[in-house]
């Protein structure tokens, strides 16, 4: 990736009220920049809208995170909560000057963070519903946009301009 790409822009679970899936994806296709969707429920919502196919990537990278996935028109597409979690880390390893600016693995978190390490601008569409499936995990409610908040400022620390959308 070239240093110094203009944006990123990040799709992150669906929208509280399943209404408004058109809008938050009315507004995510319109910016300009790098197009990134994370979750499997997001991810089928992109496809839908698109009508293309949802394909994933079954083979894990060594590091053990959940494969990516691909859909014509997107760039990158991940598995949701797990690996923005981890972006998050990453991103705060490299405000604390643990991390050189990107990291070399394969899996879709370090993927994430590339894009976002070389971003000037971070856009964040954040889907608000919850997954029903992530307390059984271990994951708590109402997550998803504690995590963008908590990323949101972090990549703000790291000099990024970033936009958050909450739906």
């Amino acid at each position: 990736m070239d240093a110094g790409l203009d944006a990123v822009n990040v799709l992150f679970g669906p929208p509280l009220h399943s209404g408004d899936v058109a809008d938050m994806l009315g507004l995510f296709f319109s910016s300009g920049g790098i197009h990134i969707v994370c979750g499997g429920t997001t991810a089928q919502l992109v496809a839908d809208f698109l009508h293309k196919p949802l394909e994933i990537d079954l083979r894990y990278p060594a590091s053990g995170f959940p494969p990516v996935g691909c859909i014509e028109g997107i760039d990158l597409v991940t598995e949701g909560v797990v690996t923005m979690t981890k972006v998050l880390e990453l991103s705060k390893d490299a405000l604390g000057g643990r991390l050189d600016v990107s990291s070399k693995d394969d899996d879709g978190a370090s993927i994430v963070w590339n894009h976002l390490s070389n971003a000037l601008e971070v856009n964040l569409f954040v889907g608000c519903a919850e997954n029903p499936c992530n307390p059984s995990c271990g994951i708590a409610v109402g997550y998803r946009p504690v995590l963008a908040k908590e990323l949101a400022s972090v990549l703000s620390g790291l000099g990024k301009k970033v936009v958050a959308r909450y739906f």
